[in-house]
């Protein structure tokens, strides 16, 4: 494994998350409502798409770049200056 260097503090935004009872709660909700949705409603649309011969990949692509937008519409929301 190699050692990355790095010019200043480290801060990884997680960490913060983790650090409040509130910001937990917040965590292990997203996780249970996300992976709900995944587990309930996307992988039944994934196998139908992949019975019928077609590439579901093009739909796990998709939701990852609009989960990439709404993470980047979060961080930056509009009208605000990056």
């Amino acid at each position: 494994m190699s050692e990355i260097e790095f010019d200043g503090p480290l801060v990884i935004e997680r960490a913060e998350l983790n650090e409040s009872e509130e910001g937990r709660a917040l965590a292990g909700e997203f996780v249970a409502l996300f992976g709900a949705f995944v587990s309930d409603r996307v992988r039944p649309v994934l196998r139908e798409i992949a019975e019928r011969g077609e590439e579901p990949q093009l739909i796990v692509n998709g939701l990852a770049q609009l989960l990439r937008q709404v993470a980047d519409s979060i961080e930056w929301p509009v009208g605000m200056e990056r």
